[in-house]
């Protein structure tokens, strides 16, 4: 296993790292509106859209069965593999548009056609509806694509969702990903119930997993067979809740003869290389994109 860490170094980071610290003082990021009064402009300025999309591609807007999928195609196209990029959010928010900005730099970086979705989202639908659209759309691209490559990447909620689709190939003997990137992978949930080290948050899985056990493999992936699965790039921040989860996994794979590259972040955030916002164009997120595009092209020969 090749593990490494790595420090943030830019002030771009610092002055997010800042933000969202003062942020948490009045009620987190998701109520800075609420606040104006309380930032100066350039730090609100940190929750404008991300540019990184704006050029070099072209979207196509489809539909599989009933599942909104967004084709990137960048204009350097130079290959016929893919990669298939899942959406974090807490399995409660999130699609192709979030998905876009760091869909398009993995796209403009690797020259291969992303392909984003819009699963379907809690408390409105439940398990196992993200993990089985997250599936749908993978054996739509194996049926259409079936002499390419497919590398899955995920974040957040979209790690966890990686994860479970290659189980859900293995289990039905579909070709697995060529690899398998997981930013801030969340793989043990059974943490989150009474009991458990984090569980004041079981009011929220439960909004995604019902009365499911959090020890069910498709929820809880750390749990499942993982035995043969393809190379996997695992990033995450240090201090982050998804630390140990990562860990687990890493070692696990490790133990299993998977060629695992693990990197640990110090003084960024969680799940910071995709963040939809102005918030992850740091040197540190373009660093990661970078890398991780080195890594899928690496499994893509």
């Amino acid at each position: 296993m090749k593990k490494e860490v790595v420090k943030a170094y830019s002030d771009k980071m610092k002055a997010v790292n800042a933000f969202f610290a003062k942020a948490e003082k009045f009620g987190g990021v998701h109520n800075v509106h609420q606040n104006l009064d309380k930032y100066a402009p350039d730090e609100f300025s940190l929750l404008e859209s991300s540019k990184t999309a704006d050029d070099g591609v072209s979207v196509t807007s489809l539909n599989y069965d009933g599942i909104d999928v967004e084709l990137i195609t960048p204009d350097n196209l130079s290959g016929s593999n893919i990669i298939y990029y899942i959406h974090g959010g807490a399995f409660t928010y999130g699609d192709v548009l979030t998905s876009r900005p760091v869909a398009a730099m993995l796209a403009k970086e690797t020259g291969l056609r992303t392909f984003t979705i819009t699963y379907r989202l809690a408390p409105e639908h439940k398990f196992p509806a993200a993990v089985n659209d997250c599936f749908a759309v993978y054996k739509k691209l194996l049926s259409e694509y079936p002499d390419a490559l497919i590398s899955i990447v995920g974040e957040s909620a979209g790690a966890n969702c990686s994860m479970t689709t290659a189980l859900l190939a293995k289990q039905d003997k579909l070709v697995l990903p060529s690899s398998i990137v997981l930013i801030s992978y969340p793989g043990d949930f059974s943490q989150y119930i009474k009991g458990g080290a984090n569980e004041a948050a079981e009011p929220w899985l439960r909004s995604y997993i019902g009365e499911e056990s959090p020890l069910n493999p498709l929820i809880s992936p750390n749990f499942g067979d993982i035995n043969g699965f393809p190379p996997l790039k695992i990033i995450v921040d240090s201090a982050e809740v998804f630390r140990a989860d990562c860990d687990c996994l890493a070692e696990k794979a490790d133990k299993l003869g998977i060629e695992v590259d693990y990197q640990i972040w110090e003084d960024t955030f969680h799940a910071f290389p995709a963040y939809p916002t102005s918030a992850k164009d740091t040197p540190e997120s373009e660093q990661v994109v970078r890398e991780i595009s080195t890594f899928i092209l690496k499994y893509s020969l």
